[in-house]
């Protein structure tokens, strides 16, 4: 792993694994659309393509002469839901043609989701040998990417990592929980039984996603196993599993609070806020913050995923106890003014 791209890189995650890289002496180049974030990374003296996902002949001159391909990017949030299919799906079978192309095609590390792999059985642990069944449409969008990359698992080496809930300094997502416990003392629960969640400290994320490049086994071809499951896996995970509630806790904890109080508004009003949100996003053109796609999961029976299988063949470990990393993300938005 000499020469690498990073796509998404000015996202949260693809932030945090561009720093990474850069403290190890990698030859970086990032994949753009903004000439903003373009001129941001150039006066770090990275090498910068121009270009988006879904515009494929962007995409030869951003994978030429790489030895390894990070892809990041991908639509976390959208305006219409078709949109997921079109940038994590569609986007990510442009970037992995776009590699197939080259003489030497190159190391390939997706970054997909838990969301992809769906919820498991409350009471177990999901592990990577357990078929794929996505229940949202991010969901089925991220599974999408993933087949694309399955499918060229017999032409290039593909690995494909499956993050939980990513925080961590620069994060936007979590930091509206935060706020709401610090100024209320509440934290809210879709639902009065709690799913056990996964999450991962962003900079740990960043460090497990160069593993796979260096020694991670690879995706299969299609065909050698179930599709979605075997070798080449990972799920990027702490090894706390905290519901809703102890979530909240912690969260209360980490900024010095005693605790948080739960609150369980009854099931028809977070459908309508979901659907009301949806309606919003669409007639202001903006992307859907909080819809039914989200609370489609946010109900699920559970989203704890095993991350032994990286520990074991990656050597991850995560860093700190979640509280430890919570209290860290909190003092990052202390000084920045963001809390």
């Amino acid at each position: 792993m000499n020469r690498v791209l990073v796509t998404g890189a000015s996202g949260f995650v693809g932030g945090h694994l561009v720093d990474a890289l850069v403290r190890r002496g990698v030859d970086v180049r990032v994949l753009v659309r903004s000439r903003t974030a373009a001129d941001r990374f150039r006066e770090q003296s990275i090498d910068v393509a121009l270009g988006d996902l879904c515009e494929p002949d962007s995409l030869p001159a951003a994978v030429a002469n790489r030895d390894t391909v990070f892809h990041v990017g991908g639509a976390i949030a959208v305006v219409r839901y078709d949109d997921f299919e079109r940038v994590n799906g569609g986007g990510t079978r442009n970037v992995v043609e776009a590699c197939l192309r080259l003489p030497q095609p190159p190391r390939f590390v997706l970054v997909s989701s838990i969301s992809a792999a769906g919820p498991g059985t409350r009471g177990a642990v999901r592990t990577e040998d357990i078929p794929p069944n996505p229940i949202s449409r991010y969901g089925i969008s991220k599974r999408a990417g993933e087949i694309a990359a399955e499918a060229a698992a017999d032409r290039m080496p593909v690995t494909i990592v499956r993050p939980g809930v990513v925080f961590g300094p620069r994060d936007k997502e979590l930091l509206v929980a935060f706020r709401a416990i610090r100024n209320t003392f509440v934290h809210v629960s879709p639902r009065r039984r709690n799913p056990p969640l996964s999450y991962i400290e962003a900079r740990d994320l960043a460090e497990l996603l160069i593993a796979p490049a260096q020694r991670g086994r690879l995706v299969a071809p299609s065909g050698s196993a179930p599709p979605g499951t075997g070798d080449g896996y990972y799920f990027a995970t702490h090894d706390e599993f905290p519901c809703y509630r102890q979530f909240g806790q912690l969260a209360a904890q980490a900024m010095g609070r005693r605790f948080a109080i739960p609150c369980v508004p009854p099931r028809p009003i977070p459908w309508c806020i979901a659907l009301t949100g949806e309606l919003i996003a669409k007639l202001r053109g903006k992307p859907v913050v909080f819809g039914r796609d989200k609370f489609r999961e946010a109900i699920a029976s559970s989203w704890a995923c095993s991350n032994q299988r990286a520990r074991e063949q990656l050597g991850y470990q995560p860093s700190a106890s979640l509280l430890d990393q919570l209290r860290a993300t909190v003092d990052w938005y202390l000084r920045e003014g963001w809390l």
